[in-house]
């Protein structure tokens, strides 16, 4: 895949904060050294031979579930929270893509990204890596926020 190797360096660079690094997660959870996407879809075409396992075994992935149901979200976290989603939803230049269930998803990612950097809380750094991933692609900008 052509896109791999700045995947492999921008997931190790991501993981590169205090108590982890390449190959480990917060809490105990053990990791490939290299990330690789695999395709689910049955019409895609190409060689099945030499693909490396999947990057977290169920069992991590179940683990990561069970860590993030403990994590803390403090009220003054939880309020920075919804000032981005209410900001993003009223402001002019954005037309959609603030639904719900990003929203959903929004709480769900800071929650499981607090165990990934080996912290049993969310930070407001947390939120705002939080909101990137799962905003960003969903916002649709209006063309000229008068008409």
């Amino acid at each position: 895949m052509a896109n791999s190797g700045l995947i492999n360096e921008s997931y190790h660079s991501a993981l590169s904060g205090p108590g982890l690094g390449p190959g480990r997660l917060g809490a105990g959870v053990s990791l490939s050294p290299q990330l690789t996407f695999h395709s689910n879809d049955p019409t895609a075409v190409g060689p099945t031979e030499g693909l490396e396992p999947p990057l977290l075994s169920d069992s991590e992935i179940a683990h990561l579930a069970q860590l993030s149901l403990n994590v803390c979200v403090d009220i003054d976290v939880r309020r920075y929270q919804m000032n981005i989603v209410a900001f993003l939803r009223m402001h002019r230049a954005v037309s959609g893509g603030i639904t719900p269930q990003a929203t959903k998803h929004f709480e769900q990612l800071m929650r499981s990204l607090a165990p990934l950097h080996g912290l049993d809380f969310v930070t407001p750094a947390l939120v705002g890596l939080a909101a990137k991933k799962v905003y960003l692609h969903r916002i649709e900008i209006v063309a000229s926020p008068e008409g």
